[in-house]
């Protein structure tokens, strides 16, 4: 009987994921430990990290991100999990892609731009007060009546929660709100070292949480 080929290859080792519900909703962050013919194992990202225990059989889907092997989405469902691993089994490829498309979280924190210099990379005039409207580990977007150059760099300010992050972000989109409203929306692509990942983490994850929380009392 001819064996199984596995769905992700050995180059996705230790590749960061996002563990996400049918309905998209995000459940945690993890890395991928082992990849086998029965499925994959996943870890948590940090040491002092527990994964949620999910019942056996959940369905669930994964996002899953190497900026060399590309981007990928598989379903599959929950064969084992504690709070130091997690199996996920009956794995089946949605979406395989050369893109990064990290799940974005809507939330209602306040920030500061500043625009970058693009010989010296000092900031230049004088910070100006943002809407972030939504937060991924790739990219976010924030709202402002202050115009900015598609291509330019700033540096936003934010603070979320306890957690508190300045990024250095590239505008990659810019959208001009409609009708009465003055805003333009910029989208912004950046890349976290290690412990912004960390404070990132945190921060997507509460904003799930809380929304969570909202949508079981209405």
């Amino acid at each position: 009987m001819e064996a199984s080929t596995p769905v992700l290859e050995e180059g996705y080792l230790n590749s960061l994921i996002e563990i996400i519900t049918v309905h998209n909703d995000l459940i945690d962050y993890a890395r991928i430990h082992a990849i086998g013919d029965e499925g994959l194992e996943l870890m948590p990202c940090r040491s002092e990290q527990e994964l949620p225990e999910l019942y056996y059989g959940t369905p669930v889907k994964i996002n899953v991100y190497n900026f060399r092997m590309g981007f990928k989405v598989l379903s599959g469902i929950v064969t084992r999990s504690s709070a130091e691993s997690l199996k996920i089994g009956g794995l089946e490829m949605l979406v395989a892609s050369d893109r990064r498309q990290f799940l974005r979280v809507k939330t209602n924190a306040l920030g500061e731009v500043l625009q970058l210099d693009e010989q010296t990379g000092q900031p230049t005039g004088r910070p100006v007060r943002v809407h972030i409207e939504d937060l991924s580990l790739g990219g976010l977007q924030f709202s402002t009546p202050q115009t900015y150059p598609l291509g330019g760099t700033v540096m936003i300010k934010m603070r979320v929660f306890e957690f508190y992050l300045e990024l250095q972000c590239n505008i990659q989109r810019i959208v001009k709100g409609s009708g009465l409203n003055l805003s333009y929306y910029y989208g912004c692509q950046y890349s976290l070292t290690y412990e912004e990942e960390e404070t990132m983490h945190r921060m997507l994850l509460r904003l799930q949480q809380r929304k969570r929380a909202h949508r079981s009392i209405q």
